[in-house]
C-alpha cells in the first residue's frame, strides 16, 4: 500500500544526518554507516545543507561534517523544504486540478491535513527531533 504521505530517502538522510551531527562532528563514511545509506547519497545531501548553511566540514585527520546553526533554529520544514523544494498543500490526492463534481470530497480535509503537517515541520527543530533520544547503532 502506497503511504498517502512521503517524503525522499534525501529528506530522511536530510533530517537524521542532522540529528547525527547534533551530538558530534563525524565523517560522511561514519553518517552512511549509521544510517546505511550511500556514501555518495550522504555526500550529496550533506553538500545541499552545506549549500543552505547548516553545516560545514573540515578536512584532515579530525575532519568531518558539523552542524553551524543552533539546533533549536534548524525546523524539520527548513530542513525538508531544502531537499525537496517548496511543500505545498495538495487538495486532490489524486493530483487533479479539476474535478467532475462542482465540489470535491477531500478537497478541505486534505488541506487541513497538510497544514497540521506543514505546522508541525515548522515547529519541530532538530533539537526536538533529537530530544530524549540515543543512537541505537553509534558503534
Amino acid at each position: 500500500m502506497k503511504s498517502l504521505l512521503s517524503f525522499s530517502e534525501a529528506s530522511f538522510i536530510a533530517i537524521h544526518a542532522l540529528g547525527v551531527l547534533a551530538e558530534k562532528k563525524m565523517r560522511s563514511g561514519k553518517i552512511s554507516e549509521l544510517l546505511d545509506a550511500s556514501e555518495n547519497h550522504i555526500i550529496k545531501v550533506l553538500q545541499k545543507l552545506k549549500t543552505a548553511g547548516f553545516v560545514d566540514s573540515e578536512r584532515g585527520p579530525n575532519g568531518g561534517y558539523f552542524i553551524i546553526k543552533k539546533i533549536n533554529e534548524i525546523s524539520l520544514y527548513d530542513i525538508i523544504r531544502t531537499i525537496e523544494g517548496d511543500i505545498f498543500s495538495a487538495i486532490c490526492p489524486f493530483g487533479r486540478t479539476k474535478c467532475i463534481y462542482d465540489s470535491c470530497r477531500f478537497g478541505e480535509l486534505f488541506e487541513s491535513i497538510s497544514k497540521q503537517i506543514v505546522d508541525y515541520l515548522k515547529n519541530e527543530s532538530i533539537k526536538d527531533f533529537v530530544s530524549g533520544r540515543k543512537l541505537v547503532n553509534n558503534n
